[in-house]
C-alpha cells in the first residue's frame, strides 16, 4: 500500500492513498478507525464509506476527514459533540458533519475539531471548556460554530485544548487554553476568541500541542512557547513556561 500522507492522534493512526481510501490502526475504544468495529488493529484496515478523501485528521479519540466533495466527515469518540453531527454520541464508521459547509481542510484536537472553507473562514465544534473554539463563548457545540473573527486564515492546527492559525497576511493567532502561556500572547489568561500574537513577524506554520505551540516564521526560525516541564520548547533546558515566542537554540548537530 502507497500512502500520500499521514496523521497521528492520541494511540491511533490514519493514512490516506492516492484514491482517496483511508486507512487507520492503533485504539478503538470509540470507533475512531472508521470500520464499524470496537476492535484495536495492530495493522491498517479499510476506513468504511464511499467517499474518497483528499485529506485526514486523527485527534484524541475521534478522526475526521474532507471528502473529495470537500465534505466534513468524522468518527469515533463524540461525546464532546467534536464529531459535528449534532449528537453526542460514538460513531464506528463515517458521519457527514452537519450544515452546508464546504471545507477544504480539517484539524482535529483532543476533543475538538476545526475546518478551513474555500474563503480562509474558520469553523469549529466541540468541547469548548477552555474556549478552544474561539466563538467567545465555554459552550461545547456539537454542529460548526464559527470562530468569532473577521480574519482568514491559510492553515490550521488544532492542540489538546487551544487551536492557532496562520491568516492570509502571514500573522498569527491563537486561542483557548492558556494556562502554561500556549497561546502566547504574553498572560496565563484564557482566550475565548483569537488574539494575534508576535506582531510584525511574518509566519508560514503553526503547530498547537498539548500546552505548548511551536510555529516557523517566513524566514524560516522556529520559535516556541508555552510549557516547557519536558525542554518541549527546545531552548536548551527545561522548567519555567515562556507566555512569548522564543526561537529555538539549534546546535550543530543533534545529542
Amino acid at each position: 500500500m502507497r500512502y500520500v500522507s499521514i496523521s497521528v492522534g492520541a494511540a491511533h493512526s490514519c493514512a490516506l492513498t492516492a484514491d482517496g481510501s483511508a486507512h487507520c490502526w492503533g485504539a478503538n475504544k470509540f470507533g475512531q478507525l472508521g470500520d464499524n468495529s470496537l476492535k484495536t488493529r495492530t495493522r491498517p484496515g479499510l476506513v468504511l464509506g464511499r467517499e474518497g478523501f483528499q485529506a485526514l485528521s486523527a485527534g484524541g479519540s475521534h478522526t475526521c476527514g474532507v471528502s473529495r466533495t470537500n465534505k466534513a466527515y468524522c468518527w469515533g469518540d463524540g461525546f464532546s459533540g467534536q464529531i459535528g453531527n449534532a449528537m453526542q454520541e460514538m460513531q464506528r464508521e463515517p458521519f457527514p458533519v452537519k450544515g452546508e459547509l464546504s471545507f477544504r481542510t480539517i484539524v482535529t484536537g483532543e476533543r475538538h475539531t476545526c475546518g478551513l472553507t474555500a474563503s480562509g473562514r474558520a469553523w469549529c465544534w466541540g468541547d469548548n471548556s477552555k474556549g478552544q473554539l474561539g466563538n467567545e463563548t465555554r459552550d461545547d457545540r456539537n454542529v460548526p460554530d464559527s470562530v468569532a473573527t473577521a480574519l482568514v486564515f491559510t492553515q490550521l492546527s488544532a492542540g489538546a485544548g487551544h487551536t492557532c492559525g496562520v491568516t492570509s497576511a502571514r500573522a498569527l493567532a491563537c486561542w483557548g487554553e492558556n494556562s502554561s502561556g500556549q497561546v502566547g500572547d504574553g498572560t496565563r489568561a484564557r482566550r475565548e476568541a483569537p488574539v494575534l500574537i508576535a506582531r510584525g513577524t511574518a509566519w508560514k506554520h503553526v503547530s498547537a500541542g498539548a500546552a505548548h505551540t511551536c510555529a516557523i516564521s517566513r524566514a524560516d526560525a522556529v520559535l516556541c512557547w508555552g510549557a516547557n516541564t519536558r525542554g518541549q520548547l527546545g531552548s536548551g533546558s527545561a522548567g519555567a513556561i515562556a507566555p512569548l515566542p522564543a526561537p529555538i537554540k539549534v546546535t550543530g548537530r543533534a545529542n
